[in-house]
């Protein structure tokens, strides 16, 4: 049997149509506030009891032993089916997102974080985040590495990304298949040249 990766495609991780997905959405959802079961449903409630602090004690976590150590991170992992429990990866994608706070607008929703980045400022001809420092992020090599960089790149767009495209490119970062940088490199210079 030829492996999905073997083909030139990627397995579904983190799909919305999928259980890993449903469950990472859902989990990302109740962290910060949202109400729904599909992204384009997502709406802004307000936080329950509990949430900030499962958020909190993630943005705290400095590293990937202290991810291990959080609630919020452990009730990820037992959500997600087992070929999804890499430690490793897991806890990048569960210290990144506790720092996304909202998702693009409908119109945006599959836009990408580097598109993000890539767009100008305002009366300006820089992007959100500059060339340097994307370049700078296409070498990361590790996944925590990649994790602590996208945790400060986060602010200089307001902190809005697609859960699920994120959680799937930290995934993917570190598998010796460069498809991501090249698909991120070509969203962010699409955005800023386009």
């Amino acid at each position: 049997m030829v492996d999905e990766l073997d083909r030139g495609k990627r397995p579904l991780v983190f799909d919305e149509s999928e259980p890993d997905g449903k469950a990472l959405l859902a989990w990302w959802g109740e962290l910060q506030g949202y109400q729904g079961d599909s992204l384009e449903r997502m709406k802004y409630e307000g936080l329950k009891a509990g949430a900030p602090g499962l958020r909190a004690e993630l943005r705290r976590a400095g590293n990937e032993v202290e991810v291990v150590f959080c609630r919020g991170y452990q009730q990820l992992k037992w959500a997600l089916p087992t070929q999804r429990r890499d430690d490793s990866r897991l806890t990048a994608v569960a210290r990144v997102l506790a720092w996304v706070k909202d998702l693009p607008e409908a119109r945006l929703l599959n836009t990408s974080l580097p598109s993000c980045m890539g767009r100008r400022k305002e009366n300006d001809e820089t992007s959100l985040v500059g060339e340097l420092r994307f370049k700078r992020l296409l070498r990361i090599e590790d996944g925590q590495e990649l994790a602590d960089l996208l945790i400060r790149l986060l602010p200089l767009v307001q902190r809005t990304a697609n859960p699920l495209t994120l959680a799937r490119a930290i995934w993917f970062w570190g598998d010796g298949n460069d498809r991501t940088r090249k698909d991120w490199a070509n969203d962010y210079y699409q955005a800023l040249l386009g």
